[in-house]
Order: C-alpha cells, then sequence, then structure tokens
C-alpha cells in the first residue's frame, strides 16, 4: 500500500470515530452565542436602532452602563435653603416655606421622573421633559413668568417621540422648538397636555428640560435626529468584547477535563466498518455495524456518567482524565475588565461590584466611598442643574399656587445632599476638631476685647448673631463709636465721684500749715492712684499691656493735680 493510502485510510478511520461521536452527543447544548452584535459589513455601526438600544440595556452590563448614574444621583434629592444655612438652622418661616416647596415638587414627582428622563437620554441618545405650565398661553409660545397660575404635570418623553424642530436654522443642542411626535405610547400624554385637542404640535424650549446621551458637536446632530449618542455607544466596542471572553471561557470551562477511554481493538472496529453506510444498521450478513457498537458504547457510558456518576468498562479498558491548563485566563479577562471600565466612566468597584485586585485594593472602602459620592456630586451638579432644576425651582415659585404665590424669596438656593454618610467615629471626631476650632478662635477674640481692640457687641453681632457659629468677623464703626462714647462717660462719671471724695477729704482735714497741706495732698494722691490701679485691675487682664498703660496715664491727667 502505498504512502498516500495509507494517509487517506487514517483520515476515513478519523471520520468514522467523529461521526461515531456526533451521534452520541446529538441533543447536547452548544456555547450560547453573543446577544450583542455589529454590523461588521460597512455602514454607520454606531447607529442603533431603538430596537438594538433596548436590547442592549437587558443584559446585565448594559443595564448598569445606563442605570448606575441616574440611580445615585436621584437615591437622595435637593435642600432649599436661605443664605446658605443648614437646613437645622433655619427659622420657623423658612422651615415652613422649604415643606411647602418639597410638597409641590413632589406632586410633581421630580425625583423619579427625572430618573427616568436621564436613563432615556443614556439609552437613546436623548430624551425630554416636558411641563404643562397653566400661563394662558399656548405649548408653542414662551413661558409668561408673570402669568403663571401654577405648574400642573410633568412628562418624561424619549427622543423617539420628541424631537428638535430646526426649520430654517442650523442644527444645535439649544433650538427654539421642540416637534411633538404621536405614538401610542406618547397619546395619553399629549391628551393630557390638551395638544391634540388644539392641533398644536410645536413645544416652546422655556417648557421644556432636554437630556441629551454622550455629547456630540452640532455637526454631527443631523445624524442623530438632533440628539446626543446613546451612552452604550461610546463602549459598545468593549462591551462586545467583553461578552465574546465570557462567553468563549464559558464554553471553555464545559471541558475543563476530558475523558481518555483506552480502547482495546479500537483501531480493528475502525478498520472493520464500511465506508458509507449508516452506522446504526447491519451489514449484509445481519451483524451491527462496528460504528454502530461504538456508538451504542459511548451512549451507554453517558447514560452511566448522569445516572452514577461512574462508568463500568471492560477490564482491559483504561480510563483516565485530561485536565486543561487554564492558566492566565483570570488575569486576561481582568485586562478586558479595566478596559470596559474605563471606557464606561464607571468605577470598577461599581461596575463589577469588586476591586480591581481584590476588595481591598486601591484604598479602603471609605475612601472610595468619598471619591463615588464626589464623582455622582459632579454628575448631579452637570446634568441636572442648568436649565433644568433651576427652570423647573423658578416656575414653582413664580407659581400662583406655589409656597410663596407667586414670589421668588431673596437669597434662596439649593444643593444636592451629600451621598456619603460619616460613620459615627468620623461623625465625631469632625464635632471634637470643630469644638477645639472654636474654642481657640474664642480665646482669641476674648483677649482682643480686653485689649480694647473690638467691643464684645461686634463679637455677638458677626460670630452668633446668624443662629450659628461664624468665623466672619465684621467691624462695625458704629457699635464701636457707641461703645467709646459709653467708656469716656463712664470715665468722666467716675472722675467726678473721685473729685467728690477727695473734697470729702479736704473738708476732714481742714487748713493748716503748709507741711499740713502737703501731707494731706499727697495721702489723696496716693489714695488715688490706688483706686486707678484697682480699676485698671478690674478692666484689663494685664495692666502692663499698652491699652492698661495708656488708660492710667489718662487717668492720672484727669484726676491728679499737675
Amino acid at each position: 500500500m502505498t504512502e498516500r493510502s495509507n494517509i487517506e485510510q487514517y483520515v476515513r478511520y478519523d471520520g468514522n470515530l467523529i461521526d461515531a461521536l456526533y451521534a452520541a452527543t446529538q441533543g447536547l447544548d452548544s456555547a450560547p452565542s453573543n446577544r450583542i452584535t455589529t454590523d461588521q459589513n460597512g455602514g454607520n455601526r454606531r447607529r442603533l436602532t431603538r430596537y438594538a438600544c433596548e436590547e442592549l440595556t437587558r443584559d446585565w452590563l448594559g443595564k448598569r452602563v445606563t442605570s448606575i448614574y441616574p440611580d445615585e444621583a436621584t437615591r437622595k434629592w435637593t435642600n432649599i435653603t436661605f443664605d446658605s444655612k443648614d437646613k437645622a438652622n433655619l427659622d420657623e418661616k423658612e422651615k415652613k416655606l422649604v415643606a411647602d416647596f418639597k410638597a409641590y415638587e413632589d406632586k410633581l414627582d421630580t425625583r423619579p421622573k427625572f430618573n427616568k428622563g436621564d436613563k432615556y437620554s443614556n439609552i437613546y441618545g436623548g430624551s425630554a421633559i416636558i411641563m404643562n405650565i397653566d400661563d394662558g398661553r399656548s405649548p408653542d409660545k414662551p413661558v409668561d413668568r408673570d402669568k403663571i397660575r401654577s405648574v400642573k404635570e410633568i412628562y418624561e418623553f424619549d427622543c423617539l417621540d420628541i424631537r428638535p424642530d430646526w426649520t430654517g436654522n442650523d442644527p444645535s443642542d439649544d433650538p427654539e422648538f421642540y416637534q411633538l411626535i404621536v405614538s401610542n405610547e406618547s397619546q395619553k400624554k399629549l391628551e393630557a397636555l390638551d395638544i391634540l385637542s388644539v392641533g398644536y404640535t410645536k413645544i416652546h424650549k422655556s417648557r421644556v428640560i432636554r437630556f441629551d446621551g454622550s455629547w456630540l458637536p452640532a455637526r454631527l446632530l443631523r445624524t442623530t435626529d438632533g440628539w446626543g449618542d446613546p451612552l452604550i455607544v461610546a463602549c459598545l466596542t468593549d462591551l462586545v468584547n467583553y461578552e465574546k471572553v465570557g462567553n468563549s471561557m464559558a464554553s471553555m470551562l464545559q471541558d475543563h477535563t476530558v475523558l481518555l477511554h483506552k480502547m482495546k481493538g479500537l483501531r480493528t472496529l475502525l478498520q472493520r466498518s464500511v465506508i458509507g453506510q449508516p452506522a446504526n444498521e447491519l451489514n449484509a450478513q445481519g451483524i451491527p455495524q462496528p460504528m454502530s457498537i461504538l456508538s451504542q458504547q459511548f451512549r451507554a457510558m453517558k447514560l452511566m456518567m448522569r445516572m452514577m456518576g461512574a462508568i463500568s468498562v471492560d477490564s482491559e479498558d483504561d480510563i483516565t482524565y485530561l485536565t486543561r491548563n487554564y492558566q492566565g485566563l483570570p488575569d486576561m479577562m481582568d485586562r478586558f475588565r479595566d478596559k470596559l471600565a474605563a471606557a464606561t466612566g464607571i468605577p470598577y468597584t461599581r461596575l463589577f461590584g469588586r476591586g480591581p485586585n481584590g476588595l481591598a485594593a486601591g484604598g479602603t472602602g471609605d475612601a472610595e466611598e468619598l471619591v463615588w459620592a464626589a464623582m455622582v456630586n459632579n454628575y448631579q451638579e452637570v446634568n441636572y442643574r442648568y436649565k433644568k432644576l433651576d427652570r423647573l425651582y423658578d416656575y414653582i415659585w413664580l407659581a400662583k399656587d406655589g409656597p410663596t404665590e407667586g414670589k421668588i424669596p431673596e437669597n434662596w438656593s439649593y444643593y444636592f445632599e451629600p451621598l456619603a454618610e460619616p460613620t459615627p467615629l468620623e461623625k465625631e471626631q469632625i464635632l471634637q476638631a470643630r469644638m477645639t476650632a472654636q474654642s481657640t478662635y474664642v480665646t482669641m477674640l476674648i483677649s482682643l476685647i480686653t485689649a480694647g481692640s473690638i467691643t464684645a457687641e461686634e463679637v455677638r453681632n458677626s460670630v452668633f448673631g446668624k443662629g450659628e457659629f461664624s468665623y466672619d468677623f465684621i467691624l462695625d464703626q458704629k457699635t464701636w463709636d457707641k461703645q467709646k462714647k459709653l467708656a469716656e462717660q463712664q470715665q468722666k462719671e467716675q472722675a467726678a465721684q473721685q473729685q467728690a471724695q477727695a473734697d470729702q477729704q479736704n473738708n476732714y482735714f481742714g487748713g493748716g500749715d503748709q507741711s499740713q497741706g502737703q501731707s494731706q495732698q499727697q495721702y489723696q494722691d496716693s489714695t488715688l492712684l490706688d483706686r486707678i490701679y484697682m480699676d485698671a485691675s478690674d478692666r484689663f487682664v494685664d495692666i502692663k499691656s499698652p491699652f492698661a498703660r495708656v488708660w492710667i496715664q489718662e487717668q492720672k491727667r484727669l484726676l491728679l493735680p499737675r
């Protein structure tokens, strides 16, 4: 037999074995295919249909990418304040205004609708909240801020139900009008806005709160119907690659161990098989084909493994397991995770629920929480404040049925409630540090009061006048002049009292010769000096300080004879 025929013979035998194995494994599930696919045949791969966007968010990673920031940003909401005071230090009138405002906002379901609108923009690339404002104007006219009777409701739409109207204008992310598109989902909302009944389809931008997905320059807005990109687009390639790697590893794990069955006479059975005849049929002599015998044996072995977890074989057969080496696969998977986390802009621990190299990698959990809270707070400021909450909150204050009946309060503001809560130990440390700093500051002010540099009334008005401790000290010239005038008046009254005592002593000693008069004068001077120094001790902590010496000299000039 030639070398070529020998090769063909071996190939034939291998083919017969494969046929037997295939017959034995029919019906088994194969590895799952990727649900996330990309267009590899040209075209704009990044233009995703609505169905594709929705399918991507059904995957756990896609859902987390599009939902984690909106959910965290609306987990806690805003606080209204006046003069930047903490909510615990508001007076009763201010607390009532805050309570009435939050009740009005809760009636509009602002927080859940911002959450949903933000998610829509992340999934589809854009969304809008339309405010149903009763101001006597049609929806295509600017809001009349002076005639707002009520903010009735707010409604969220995804970018497939509303789009910018660029009629006669260039593309912009701040168009003058928006065009409503009537669909089965949006019809009820449009009826609530009284748009279908009067035939209006345009909405003025002053009645719209716009959300964008990934920002795009104006030149590209025509390719996305005036909205941004779905958030998933920026990380789509990395997301697809990550899922492919995960599916591939799952398939490999199914074949982690390979059963090696050494059968005596296997080659002889393969050589006796008839090529081209079905493996489960008899030959011309009515004897089962060798391939049929192999298939039945394989099926019996598989059935025994499933039922008993063991295999019964002939004593001359040998069964062993070969284990594949997967060294390096976890590191490779981590590399794909790192790249995906970088593409999404979501911290590794939040995206995957674990640290990049363990739970404690990169620092303590508290530090990571603070970093994450700062990131979410920045997200709130960038995505929720300008032209969104600023606009809606102004309309609530201006509404005649609002908390102030149409008047915007002075010095009002709002801030997002902090997401990171300090631990009890951290709260105690913060309080102790604050008390130490305040005590040091007050001690310094007392020394200045004693030295005559500032007045106690200035300290009270500046430090404690706003209902809470403040480090902003304000010098008040009127208070200083008033205190100075009062001190001068007290000095004059004291000098007059001391002069009266001196006159009384003169009358007691009477006339006398010159030496007796001198002795009497020395006695009076000594008494006055004692009184001056006693008064100085009462007024000043240190009578040797510059302010004390000046005061003593002035008293001597006024009370003692020259």
